[in-house]
């Protein structure tokens, strides 16, 4: 389960992306110009650009938390295995294999239960981008089709261009 922390980062990347993009199609469709809102697309954009880097973060510990809990879900099965092979052997005996066992299975279940949280912690993560509105990723897409010419030709500047450009990109290729 995602921490609160979390879910409201989640749902600031997805306000500020939103409204980003609607700044930015008014901007292109002649609604308005670079100058007269540059200080509003400054702001939106750099907190964009800090909900992003919080969530790639995020992103990046439950990734890690997932590796970490394959990891040790493989280690316990192995110790199952070796269990197993050492009563067969006659390594040890039935009591202190069935005592063994059971903290092994309590093992193993609980780093199988680990990994399923965080399978899908990592799939909500990564498809939170994707539930932008259909309508703002067609834009998205449609201002990364020209190298994303067009936001460098609205009149903010080329450090808020190149801003906007990098979260952008970012959505973008979380999108595909």
């Amino acid at each position: 389960m995602a921490s609160e922390a979390v879910m409201v980062n989640n749902d600031e990347v997805m306000r500020q992306a939103t409204v980003l993009i609607r700044l930015m199609k008014l901007l292109d469709s002649g609604g308005g110009s670079g100058g007269s809102y540059g200080d509003l697309v400054e702001r939106i954009a750099r907190k964009l650009e800090n909900h992003l880097g919080i969530w790639e973060l995020y992103l990046r510990k439950d990734e890690e938390e997932l590796a970490s809990s394959s990891v040790e879900l493989d280690r316990a099965m192995d110790d199952r295995e070796v269990l197993l092979l050492r009563r067969n052997v006659g390594d040890i005996g039935d009591e202190e294999y069935g005592l063994k066992k059971a903290a092994v299975d309590w093992s193993i279940e609980n780093h199988r239960k680990r990994k399923a949280q965080m399978e899908r912690s990592v799939s909500a993560m990564r498809g939170l981008l994707g539930k932008l509105e259909p309508e703002y990723v067609e834009d998205i897409r449609r201002f990364a089709q020209d190298d994303y010419q067009k936001i460098r030709e609205l009149g903010l500047g080329s450090e808020l261009s190149e801003m906007i450009i990098g979260d952008f990109s970012k959505i973008s290729e979380s999108l595909s």
